[in-house]
């Protein structure tokens, strides 16, 4: 059981998760850690976007207003403004709304969609916030998607019916009255003209945005199995178990989060506990990968450091100077523990600062 959840975990990190890396920042520039939750949400900084999804740690942004967006599909775009200021580092954060509701339907036997067509529905589904006409039959649902602006679309087209028959109405009386049709016309067929082509116009648009909303209505299937509430059962799950000193299910239950919760904001914290069950089971060469992909792909602001310190202090067991150095370089100095980091390395140099951490435990991250 053991070798099969490290073998599984190695093969889920380093075959699914892309690399890049982080530029170094200068005292004239800032960090940001962006996250979000759920996570693996596109990023946008001034509508430039990132390669990674959060969480994400942008560095050497210009000091400065900076406009965010965070997108993810099947959630509502959250858009926002920060100020950074010159050689910090903030943590920008968004909880997406999910601009929808679940529903699961599970007595019946089938559920449509009912668009330009009907589609069948997975037992549970996200519909988009809006209103909807429901149908039974036959142990059958069928759901119709109002237009937003129907009412709108129906008083219009009253109206421009309205406009219409007036229009007819007055060419008649018009052409009776002169026996032809004269140019300007009289004051009733114009307001009647310039009315019905007013409404007209207003009709084709309501027409096509009503028939864009449904062409692009969308419907998406979801796994009750894998909701937020689960992933965060499992990890306080997990951490009973690393609290007692049960490794290997304290493992087991780590690896499964990040393996079914990819996007739960739990997934970068639960990186790091397994990093650290296998750095006390021996485990260094999956810690360091593990620790790697953190930092590299998933840096949440609260481990960042964290992270960047282990593997320094790995590197430097093993022997490896200039990787434990190149560590330490990444980090931004977030996390309370390591507050005065910058200034111990400017007094007493990036290897005496390791060396000490390396002596005292208490000084090493939790």
């Amino acid at each position: 059981m053991w070798t099969q959840v490290k073998i599984l975990g190695l093969f889920f990190f380093l075959t699914t998760i892309p690399f890049y890396g982080f530029a170094e920042t200068s005292d004239d520039n800032a960090n940001l850690f962006i996250s979000s939750s759920p996570l693996n949400a596109v990023i946008l900084i001034d509508g430039e976007p990132l390669l990674q999804r959060t969480p994400a740690l942008a560095s050497n942004l210009s000091a400065g207003l900076h406009q965010i967006s965070i997108r993810k599909e099947g959630f509502d775009p959250f858009d926002s403004e920060i100020t950074l200021i010159p050689g910090g580092t903030k943590v920008f954060s968004a909880e997406l709304s999910q601009g929808s509701m679940i529903i699961s339907l599970p007595g019946a036997e089938s559920v449509y969609l009912k668009t330009d067509g009907e589609s069948l529905l997975p037992p549970a589904f996200r519909l988009p916030e809006g209103e909807f006409n429901f149908r039974a039959g036959n142990n059958k649902y069928y759901i119709e998607p109002v237009y937003p602006n129907e009412g709108l679309f129906t008083i219009n087209s009253s109206f421009l019916l309205v406009s219409t028959i007036l229009t007819i109405a007055a060419t008649i009386i018009e052409a009776a009255e002169y026996g032809e049709i004269n140019l300007p016309h009289s004051r009733l067929l114009s307001v009647a003209e310039v009315a019905t082509v007013v409404l007209g116009i207003t009709e084709i648009a309501l027409l096509y945005d009503k028939t864009n909303y449904i062409e692009n209505y969308r419907v998406y299937g979801v796994d009750l199995s894998k909701l937020e509430s689960e992933a965060e059962s499992l990890y306080q799950k997990a951490q009973r178990s690393l609290s007692v000193g049960n490794l290997e299910e304290s493992l087991a239950e780590f690896s499964r989060l990040v393996s079914e919760f990819p996007d739960s904001a739990r997934f970068p914290e639960s990186l790091y506990k397994i990093a650290k069950i296998h750095i006390i089971s021996g485990d260094t060469n999956l810690a360091v990968s593990e620790l790697n992909i953190i930092i590299e792909n998933f840096p949440a602001a609260g481990i960042y450091d964290k992270a960047c310190q282990t593997l320094a202090l790995l590197y430097y067991n093993n022997g490896q100077l200039d990787e434990s150095r190149k560590s330490v370089e990444k980090m931004v100095y977030f996390d309370p523990l390591f507050s005065d980091t910058r200034e111990s390395i400017e007094a007493f140099g990036i290897e005496d600062v390791i060396e000490n951490w390396a002596r005292n435990p208490e000084r090493q991250a939790d």
